[in-house]
């Protein structure tokens, strides 16, 4: 299965930014070029920052297992909202 990013905000980048996967890093034209990689594990961006005068996006790795109701994301809302997940 190959995953994908997706952040709408990112998308809206237009100069080339660096992306920072597991310590190597990638030089893209654009966000979007960088949110048309395909990736083998599902990432989620962990930080954006400017490095002299880049845009540096570094990855990692999804922590949110799917159906997993045990995960901290998921505990948080049962106690945020009382109410347990629903996938539909």
């Amino acid at each position: 299965m190959t995953y994908r990013l997706f952040d709408s905000m990112i998308e809206k980048i237009e100069s080339p930014v660096i992306c920072v996967l597991d310590g190597e890093e990638t030089r893209y034209a654009s966000a979007r070029e960088l949110l048309t990689q395909g990736y083998a594990k599902k990432y989620e961006i962990a930080n954006i920052k400017a490095r002299n005068g880049d845009i540096v996006i570094t990855l990692r790795e999804s922590s949110v297992i799917p159906n997993d109701l045990t995960a901290d994301w998921a505990k948080e809302h049962m106690a945020n909202t009382g109410e347990e997940i629903s996938f539909f």
